[in-house]
């Protein structure tokens, strides 16, 4: 009786870490210029992962999310990137620790432009995988 009480609670154990191990992070990009929203990508992947998006020729932005910790934060890094003619510069770089399950949003007002980028990252489930 006892050792599978045990078994029952190791299984239950892998499974929720399993579950955990299966959740990416997606970044969505809103990006507007004078206002009016020209580009709203995704991105998905892994944490850990830099994501790069190049959008509309206008800006690159990088963002990358580590792995929540015990506190359900987790530390969350975006490099937003100018494009003119040619050049591309770093113009903003910002962190946060963050719960990726609420509403977090990095926003940025492009100094001597009207182009406004707003980076919000969030957790999402994976499906989970067929047997």
């Amino acid at each position: 009786m006892k050792i599978s009480i045990v078994c029952a609670a190791l299984a239950m154990a892998l499974n929720q870490g399993a579950s955990a191990a299966g959740d990416s992070v997606r970044f969505e990009l809103r990006i507007k210029d004078a206002g009016k929203e020209v580009s709203a990508p995704v991105m998905r992947g892994q944490f850990g992962q830099v994501l790069t998006n190049e959008v509309s020729n206008l800006v690159t932005v990088e963002a990358v999310a580590e792995r929540p910790d015990e506190d359900g934060l987790a530390m969350t890094t975006i490099r937003v990137f100018r494009n003119s003619a040619g050049d591309v510069r770093l113009i903003k770089e910002a962190s946060m620790r963050a719960d990726l399950s609420k509403t977090p949003s990095f926003q940025y007002a492009v100094p001597g432009t009207s182009l406004r980028v707003e980076v919000m990252p969030r957790t999402e489930k994976l499906p989970a995988a067929s047997q």
